[in-house]
């Protein structure tokens, strides 16, 4: 077996330094944010349920090392089947780079659906109930 590279046990001493969690640039929420959605390196959105007052914006804040979307548009999307949105309610489609935040405001009571364009396969998909203020 040959010894490790000085480079090679750099990088390696590097990343453990950096801690695989996520950016390090991960913008902060505001405080007009109203509620966070997580979206992690296990391909998850946290919570995958979330309910909320009519009104509220969320800041899906992406902290994981991989980039994600946020995908609640029915009509642009590749599996409309994980896509439901409140008759009337504005869609909602971004894509959020990891240590980036995209905010939405939800302003139509109702239950709406959405995924990870990229992570779909995986199980990446959240709910968002929107109750009357």
């Amino acid at each position: 077996m040959r010894p490790m590279t000085g480079a090679l046990l750099a990088a390696i001493t590097l990343l453990g330094a950096c801690g695989l969690t996520g950016p390090a640039n991960t913008a902060a929420p505001r405080a007009a944010d109203d509620a966070i959605v997580e979206m992690t390196n296990d391909l998850q959105f946290a919570p995958a349920v979330l309910t909320i007052s009519a009104g509220s914006t969320v800041a899906f804040s992406n902290g994981s090392l991989l980039d994600h979307t946020v995908h609640g548009n029915p009509v642009a999307a590749a599996h409309p089947q994980d896509v439901a949105l409140p008759e009337g309610a504005a869609p909602f489609q971004a894509r959020v780079p990891a240590g980036q935040i995209y905010r939405h405001a939800f302003n139509t009571p109702g239950t709406y659906r959405y995924y990870c364009d990229p992570h779909h396969g995986l199980g990446m998909k959240g709910t968002i109930i929107v109750t009357a203020r």
